[in-house]
């Protein structure tokens, strides 16, 4: 077994990968905690340090006008 690095020898927030999950839509359910999981883990398994993300479901109407 290799050593790991523990909490408290690594800096604070590094490899802390903070995931926000809005959802403003009602046509899907979806369950934002699992969303804001796989997220994580894509995010881990792209080798990308610590990160702070932020998800938003919409409706076709409301992305519609963002595209407009």
């Amino acid at each position: 077994m290799g050593a790991r690095a523990t909490p408290a020898a690594m800096p604070p927030g590094a490899g802390r990968v903070v995931v926000e999950v809005t959802d403003r839509q009602r046509r899907v359910r979806v369950g934002r905690a699992w969303l804001a999981g796989v997220v994580r883990r894509a995010v881990r398994l792209l080798g990308a340090g610590a990160a702070e993300i932020s998800v938003v479901l919409v409706d076709d109407r409301r992305i519609a006008r963002i595209h407009s």
